[in-house]
């Protein structure tokens, strides 16, 4: 396996807003007209300490409202975003949500690892206006026994038989995660936050080792050339010995961890002879 890159660094955690205006042309009564878009966002990753037996780290965030977890360690593209800078795409190894919040799918790609999930919302009365009617009714109560005149009020011509309750329901959130200056370096971005500029690079050409997850004997031996996997064959171990099978049909890419180094970061699917798919992601040393 090749170097993760990994930020551990526990500081103060702060929320960017960056303004993004777009100021349309004038009209015909030559009054400027401005609209004014939503910022995009993030949120700042906090590391959550480890259980007992844990040998990997676990971050936290409220992110929209919803309560996500993200398993690390981070990779990113060293080649092409060698500076600390916001924005970068990260990849994380898995997430999940708890509080009525799941992350209901997680994909990788230029933007890193974008996500999907559910918030469960749950009914809620508007006890609010239920006790400003009491105080309403108690202040009535107690104008009229200190003069003692008018009539003495009643307490259905102040308080509701009912009062209105929203229903539950489910809230759909997106995001994306991203490295940052701030905080531990991780965190939750609004899925259109820009990608910083990249540094240019060629990515070598390299062997790709994929095990298959329902058998530890089959392997899939891909062919990356300059950032795509189009084709490869699987080999079949018996012992430290592969025997080379037929080809199969492979979709991915893949990016060079570290400059000079021989990991790479490759995703992609792979259909299997019977027709059956998975997805690959993983960090392989090729050296």
């Amino acid at each position: 396996m090749g170097v993760l890159t990994l930020f551990l660094a526990l500081t103060s955690c702060k929320k960017e807003t960056k303004i993004s205006t777009n100021a349309a042309s004038t009209d015909n009564t030559s009054k400027l007209k401005t609209n004014t878009l939503p910022a995009p966002t993030y949120v700042d990753l906090a590391l959550v300490a480890r259980k007992p037996g844990e040998n990997f780290d676990t971050y936290h965030a409220t992110f929209h409202g919803s309560s996500i977890y993200l398993i690390g360690p981070l990779v990113y593209d060293q080649a092409k975003y060698p500076n600390l800078v916001n924005g970068v795409p990260g990849f994380g190894q898995s997430m999940y949500g708890d509080n009525y919040a799941t992350v209901d799918y997680q994909n990788t790609g230029p933007d890193g690892n974008v996500f999907g999930g559910t918030q469960g919302t749950m009914s809620v009365t508007d006890l609010s206006a239920y006790h400003k009617d009491l105080e309403s009714y108690f202040k009535a109560v107690d104008t009229q026994a200190l003069s003692g005149n008018g009539p003495i009020p009643l307490i259905y011509d102040y308080v509701k038989q009912s009062y209105p309750t929203s229903s539950g329901g489910i809230l759909f959130f997106t995001g994306k995660v991203i490295r940052v200056t701030t905080g531990t370096h991780i965190a939750f971005a609004d899925i259109n936050y820009p990608l910083p500029a990249a540094t240019p690079y060629t990515i070598p050409s390299t062997f790709i080792n994929v095990p298959d997850p329902n058998n530890s004997s089959i392997h899939y031996f891909l062919q990356g050339d300059k950032g795509t996997i189009s084709n490869g064959h699987i080999a079949y171990l018996n012992g430290t010995v592969y025997t080379n099978g037929p080809a199969i049909a492979v979709s991915g890419s893949y990016t060079q961890v570290t400059v000079g180094a021989g990991d790479f970061h490759s995703i992609g699917t792979i259909i299997r002879q019977d027709n059956t798919t998975f997805r690959f992601d993983q960090v392989d040393n090729t050296n």
